[in-house]
């Protein structure tokens, strides 16, 4: 058996390469792997050849009706859950694996019940279910829940402290903008790295 950090050859890779029966379309998958160079390929493992495409479909939507509805629905829960549970004993995490399944079928549902009819909104097209629910639309979605749920706002520490320690509770408007701009700032600066 070939160790996938080791291969550096196209014979080596196409030995490495082995697709699982239940694999619907080995064809397009090295149709694909033969547009790459060997040194491309280097350094990629074997289940992620075989499991994620190395070409992106331009056609496919991604910020469609259903991520905005799913990405608000689960940050608002895992925001709130998050929230809630953060100076209890025992916290109630929200997984992310809760959010990739449960936005699986959800938006699996939504492309079956949603109409797909089109209309215009400020001159453009738009649809409520511009057709199957997609592997970029449910990436979008975890990668949004992930960035802001569960994990509760740092803020919120200077506002607590203030208000049980030094007997100083701060106004709710100016609790609201120190905590959205404390997280605008640390999003500012992930987006430097």
């Amino acid at each position: 058996m070939l160790d996938e950090k080791q291969i550096s050859t196209e014979s080596e890779i196409k030995e490495a390469i082995t697709f699982d029966e239940n694999f619907e379309d080995v064809s397009s998958l090295v149709e694909n792997l033969e547009k790459f160079t060997p040194e491309e390929l280097e350094g990629i493992p074997k289940i992620v050849l075989e499991v994620v495409p190395l070409t992106d479909d331009p056609s496919l939507p991604a910020f469609t009706f259903r991520y905005w509805v799913l990405a608000t629905v689960f940050t608002v829960l895992g925001a709130f859950i998050g929230q809630m549970t953060w100076f209890r004993t025992s916290s109630a995490p929200f997984s992310m694996f809760f959010v990739q399944i449960t936005s699986y079928w959800i938006g699996g549902l939504m492309a079956k019940v949603l109409p797909t009819s089109t209309f215009k909104v400020f001159g453009k097209e738009f649809s409520l279910n511009p057709g199957p629910f997609n592997t970029k639309e449910h990436v979008l979605i975890v990668v949004a829940v992930s960035s802001v749920a569960g994990a509760g706002s740092f803020a919120e520490i200077v506002i607590s402290v203030k208000d049980l320690f030094y007997n100083e509770p701060m106004h709710p408007a100016a609790g609201v903008f120190l905590m959205l701009c404390s997280n605008l700032m640390g999003f500012s600066f992930a987006g430097f790295a």
